[in-house]
């Protein structure tokens, strides 16, 4: 379409004195956007106040009345801990009390009746801050040193008692550091955890690499908080500590144990012969010194379920000192049951060897079991001071784990020498 030149200069300016109009509009509303827009606060905030401590069992409860400013996001709590190095806790503003404006800490790990320097800041978002807020503080004796004075060791075959009582509200180690007289190079530790309003009287064996200490023997105990802090050490010396040994595996075998077939004999109640390949699943993988393999109670076919059993022939009496079990080591062996209740039987008590349920049996007792823990669990039978030539293990429906069978990888046998 033709259009005549004036007609069309003055459609051009028309539209170029719009554009300029809407150009104009939009950088006055960009313009007072910005002048809208409140500029962050990034000064220091002002101090916190009121700043009080109240010392507890190793450690301090501090209380302080928030921040008035409106940009405070957080108090610093900074302080040097028992060993030396510099710590520090943060607590949000929104854990002020809405009323009242107070927030408070608990400070936890002091091993000493020292003075400890706290210093509050008051912090901006970007962790600004002033001058702090200065208290100095006396945490009291801690709960875990308190636990010391309650530990006490006594001699047993193999090893020692550790009797113990946690009477306060947090976990404490007690640590036992034990040696030989005669040699001290062969000394040894090990550590017991004593949950929050706990005790016990827990077996501890001598081990030292493939021996067990005995004879005269020296234990020192400490005991740890949670944050490693530990108590000066109190020796107890020991006389004449029991000499153990273990039973010959080679000795030991299983009444009338059939590995073609996982029925139940007059040696156990089950064993699985066919579904865990040419060895595993039967009863004598508990004597082959294999950890790998374990018994396993029958789970192709009925009967494999709780409650299992099974005898253990030891060949020959012996005076027994413990029973070490070990779960089964395998990704599965968490689901296994969680206790055993032992029984003895003597030689000359077991008359028709062919019946096992005619002979006369002693309860040695129900012990737990963590089918999680892959490291020997010792039950200690030298309380009952009982000779025996068969051990009979029973897992009672009541020990069920996170499985329906029952299982185990390895039996050691001790004996008081």
């Amino acid at each position: 379409m033709y259009m005549k030149p004036n007609k069309m200069k003055r459609m051009t300016a028309s539209l170029l004195s719009l554009l300029t109009c809407c150009c104009s509009l939009f950088l006055f509303s960009c313009s007072s956007d910005e002048e809208g827009k409140a500029s962050p606060d990034y000064s220091a905030p002002a101090h916190v106040t009121d700043l009080q401590a109240t010392p507890i069992a190793g450690g301090v409860v501090l209380c302080w009345k928030r921040s008035p400013s409106n940009n405070f996001m957080y108090a610093k709590v900074a302080y040097t801990d028992a060993k030396g190095v510099d710590q520090y806790v943060l607590i949000s503003a929104e854990r002020a009390d809405s009323t009242s404006g107070l927030m408070t800490t608990t400070v936890r790990g002091f091993a000493k009746e020292k003075p400890v320097t706290f210093n509050v800041y008051a912090c901006n978002v970007k962790g600004n801050h002033g001058d702090p807020a200065v208290i100095e503080a006396t945490p009291q004796a801690p709960n875990f040193i308190k636990v010391l004075d309650k530990v006490k060791v006594t001699a047993a075959p193999g090893g020692a008692y550790v009797a113990y009582a946690n009477d306060f509200d947090e976990t404490v180690k007690v640590k036992l550091v034990y040696s030989s007289k005669g040699d001290a190079s062969k000394k040894d530790s090990t550590t017991l955890t004593a949950t929050p309003k706990s005790s016990g009287n827990d077996y501890v064996r001598f081990d030292y690499g493939s021996e067990i200490l005995s004879g005269d023997c020296q234990v020192a105990v400490t005991t740890l908080d949670v944050a490693g802090n530990e108590s000066d050490a109190a020796v107890t010396e020991l006389s004449n500590v029991a000499a153990i040994a273990q039973v010959d595996k080679s000795t030991m075998s299983v009444p009338g144990y059939n590995a073609n077939s996982s029925d139940g004999t007059i040696g156990y109640s089950s064993q699985e012969a066919v579904g865990e390949g040419k060895t595993n699943g039967r009863v004598v993988c508990l004597f082959d010194n294999n950890l790998s393999t374990f018994y396993h109670s029958r789970w192709k076919g009925d009967g494999g379920a709780l409650p299992q059993w099974f005898i253990i022939d030891l060949g020959k009496d012996y005076p027994l000192a413990q029973i070490e079990l070990f779960a089964r080591q395998d990704s599965n062996g968490w689901k296994g049951q969680k206790g055993h209740q032992i029984f003895v039987c003597a030689d000359k008590d077991a008359v028709d060897k062919n019946d096992p349920t005619s002979w006369s049996w002693k309860d040695c007792g129900e012990h737990s079991f963590d089918p999680a823990n892959k490291k020997g669990q010792i039950i200690d039978l030298s309380p009952y001071q009982v000779t025996a030539r068969y051990i009979k293990v029973y897992i009672a429906e009541k020990y069920r784990g996170n499985g329906v069978y029952a299982f185990l990888s390895e039996i050691n046998v001790f004996y008081i020498k």
